[in-house]
This record gives C-alpha cells, structure tokens and sequence, in this order.
C-alpha cells in the first residue's frame, strides 16, 4: 500500500487524511475508504493532502469522481494544504478550477 488513510471528523467536517502516493496503486485503497464516507453522504468532506507526495491521473479521477458524488447531495468538498507539486498537478488537470482547495479546514 502506497497511501495511508485516516478519517476523523472535525466540526462540522468528515476530514480524510491521505499520507503517501495517490497513484495507481493506492486507488483502491482511496477509492474503498472514500466510498464509505461518501455511503453516509456528509454534508462537508475535506481530504487532507498535506502529507501527499505524488498525485497521478488514478488519483485525480478518485478527486473528481468524489466531486460528482458530492454534488449530488449539494454537499462540500474542500482539499487541505496540497504542496507546490500537488497544486500543479492539480491546476494543469483543470481540477483547482473545480475544485476547492485551502491552507486549512478553517480557512473561508
């Protein structure tokens, strides 16, 4: 296993925690741990990436596939403290466009 995950809850928030690479490999291990979240349909998720190394395509899709989910309940998704790397990664995928992104769950 490529990711390490943790999920906690925070405020209002249902905070998953990802440690590691988000690639190929660690898809399921991603997708598994968010599917569960996503079963109780939180109104706010955050996916903490400040521990993430490396983002892949897999990873990105998981990213916007959970998007999609949570928008169908009129839900939340916020990504926390992705470094440098993961936020280019991010913006030439397209994804910082749709995506809400902050230094931390606190910050509006």
């Amino acid at each position: 296993m490529s990711v390490a995950l943790t999920v906690l809850e925070k405020d209002a928030w249902v905070v998953v925690v990802a440690a590691g690479r988000l690639d190929a490999t660690a898809v399921a291990d991603l997708e598994a741990c968010l599917a569960g979240v996503l079963s109780t349909e939180p109104p706010k998720i955050a996916l903490d990436l400040a521990a993430v190394n490396h983002l892949s395509s897999p990873g990105l899709r998981v990213l916007l596939t959970t998007l999609k989910a949570v928008n169908r309940w009129g839900g939340a998704l916020r990504l926390l403290a992705p470094k440098e790397h993961i936020r280019r990664v991010l913006a030439v995928s397209g994804l910082a466009r749709v995506l809400e992104i902050r230094a931390t769950l606190e910050e509006p």
